[in-house]
């Protein structure tokens, strides 16, 4: 199949880990073809590298003639414009991986409609919507073993607001608790793990004490959303303790099993 992704030119989790994972089907042959929109989230990355990357009136073009589907993804600044003139919507597919639970667009004008944040209970779901939350890019991954770990408990929460207060009140009970060996509180800083422009969201001194903690407290991102945080701690092979998930998943992790939740800071 012919792949063309239209996509932010902004980081963007949902994006950034789709064209990674697509890149790799193209080296590995099943898929044929592979262009996207943007050299952002890796749309510059794969088998042809920045040849992959599509003028507007390429974009269009091939969109219209050779195209088997193609793919657009939510966040800013995306170059809707080069469907208008597609009359064939059947090989249109969003994946909209914004932070709310409403839908950024109507799924009806897709063949197939991807939500991040598709709740399990009080959305309504349309037969052409299925789960699509965040996942792990490689440069994660930093293959720590675990007798190098030093860190007993890390809750390193990033900006505090008023879209997610829980994140003050989980810090306070853990640094109520005297935890030994512990790390509570924001880490920012140190060079990049990646070679993409992630919007100043790459701190490597935070995937540094990440890969280096037991087990890692996370908590629900703005407005109740799932957040890459509860990725992340998995990728780098720490207990994760988090709030209780509210989104569906394919292949849901269970708790007690794979991570452990908790609702309240008490608990």
């Amino acid at each position: 199949m012919k792949i063309l992704v239209v996509q932010t030119p902004h980081y963007d989790f949902c994006a950034a880990s789709l064209i990674e994972g697509l890149n790799d089907l193209e080296i590995a042959g099943e898929v044929e073809e592979l262009y996207c929109t943007e050299a952002s989230n890796y749309g510059a990355n794969g088998l042809k590298g920045s040849q992959a990357v599509l003028e507007l009136y390429e974009a269009k073009q091939f969109a219209k003639d050779q195209a088997g589907l193609v793919i657009i993804t939510s966040n800013n600044d995306v170059k809707e414009n080069i469907l208008e003139d597609i009359a064939d919507k059947s090989k249109f597919v969003y994946i909209d991986g914004e932070d709310v639970f409403q839908y950024k667009k109507n799924p009806h004008d897709f063949a197939l409609y991807f939500k991040r944040e598709l709740r399990k209970e009080g959305m309504v779901v349309h037969p052409n919507v299925k789960p699509f939350p965040f996942a792990a890019e490689k440069r994660y991954f930093l293959r720590k073993s675990w007798y190098d770990k030093k860190y007993s408990v890390s809750c390193m929460f990033g900006p505090h607001d008023a879209t997610k207060p829980w994140r003050t009140d989980i810090e306070k009970a853990l640094s109520a608790a005297n935890l030994k060996d512990s790390l509570i509180g924001a880490v920012y800083g140190g060079s990049p793990l990646s070679k993409i422009d992630t919007g100043n969201r790459d701190h490597s001194n935070y995937y540094e004490a990440l890969a280096l903690s037991k087990m890692s407290v996370d908590a629900h991102g703005a407005y109740e959303c799932n957040s890459g945080r509860y990725w992340e701690s998995l990728a780098n092979c720490c207990c994760l303790f988090t709030r209780k998930n509210l989104i569906d998943m394919p292949f849901p992790f269970v708790d007690g099993e794979h991570l452990i939740e908790f609702e309240t800071p008490e608990e």
